[in-house]
């Protein structure tokens, strides 16, 4: 497939739908509650196996994102480069913080640990802006990126993940 752009990027475009649809579906709270009448008092194990399956396909979807032949869309000048990176530098910060304010929470290890979560609305910090900053920040970095480096496999991955 090495040889065939065509193929590659259609398959790329796949496996994005597919993390997209795979990661939403496992997410939505119709199929956790299923889950949790199943699972019963194991429920507690769903996030952190959610999480490690989400990491791990995530990672084997961004190998083959960048093991791709890429294909320029077209060459921005310097100044539109730099605004991307300044974008994706932007959304990888808030990433960051979002990732590690989250994480105990996030990863399942909160739930592993008997703490029930709190179904609180948060107003403070990005939430009195974003209801979702995570996603926010993923959008800003990918979208970023296409500045900067605007390459194929980039544009599908944002437009899918958007």
């Amino acid at each position: 497939m090495k040889n065939e752009p065509a193929a590659q990027y259609i398959f790329l475009a796949f496996c994005w739908v597919l993390y997209c649809v795979v990661h939403s579906f496992l997410a939505d709270d119709r199929v956790k509650n299923t889950f949790k009448k199943i699972m019963k008092d194991n429920y507690k194990y769903y996030r952190p196996v959610y999480s490690i399956f989400a990491t791990i396909t995530l990672i084997a979807v961004l190998w083959f994102h960048f093991s791709v032949d890429p294909i320029r869309i077209f060459t921005p000048p310097l100044l539109i480069k730099s605004l991307g990176y300044l974008i994706a530098f932007i959304g990888a910060t808030i990433m960051a913080i979002c990732i590690q304010k989250y994480f105990y929470e996030l990863s399942g290890l909160k739930a592993l640990n008997n703490e029930a979560a709190k179904n609180t609305l948060q107003k403070n910090g990005l939430h009195q802006f974003i209801r979702h900053p995570l996603y926010f920040g993923t959008l800003t970095f990918i979208w970023g990126l296409v500045i900067a480096m605007p390459f194929l496999n980039h544009l599908i991955a944002a437009v899918i993940i958007t």
